[in-house]
Parts: structure tokens; sequence; C-alpha cells
């Protein structure tokens, strides 16, 4: 996800870490995505974005992580705008 961040940011551009409440945060000021990419995303080999190289893994293996270890990830991007990924780190929470 860094990764990402900066791979389709802008140069000196902004990226967010955040960690607050069990809730991994990372926001960019890059290219975005479209709405209807969304869905897609998270799929292995597929790149909205041909003109950076790349092999479309890295957001399939962030989600299966999650999905094997009941992490729920949350996208919101706006084209042209930036995206945020948030992964709900809670459910990784042990009980005393």
């Amino acid at each position: 996800m860094v990764h990402n961040a900066v791979k389709y940011s802008k140069h000196k551009s902004i990226i967010k870490i955040s960690l607050q409440n069990l809730q991994l945060s990372i926001e960019d000021e890059g290219i975005g995505m479209e709405e209807d990419f969304f869905l897609q995303a998270f799929e292995h080999y597929y790149q909205e974005d041909k003109e950076h190289k790349g092999q479309g893994l890295g957001l399939g293996l962030v989600k299966e992580y999650c999905d094997r270890n009941k992490i729920k990830i949350y996208l919101n991007s706006k084209k042209d705008l930036g995206t945020k990924i948030t992964l709900d780190l809670s459910a990784l929470k042990q009980e005393n």
C-alpha cells in the first residue's frame, strides 16, 4: 500500500500514514481511481493505470492477508485527487 502511494503520487506530495484506534490508514495525493475500478482493485494482475510499471499484485496480496485475518479493508479514492486505504485491525486484538 505504501509502495502504491509513492508510485502513484506526484513528486513532493504528502503521503499520510496513521494508526488510531486500531485503524491503519495510508492516504496519498496521487492519481486516484475511478469508482468503477474499486471492485477490481484487489484482483491479482489487474491495473487501472498501465503507464506505471508493476505486476498488479500488491493490493491483491494485502486483501488476501486481510481476509485470512478478518481485517476489514476500506478504499476511498477520487480520480486525480488521491486514495485512502484503511485497515481495521481490531480483529487482531487479543482477548484476555
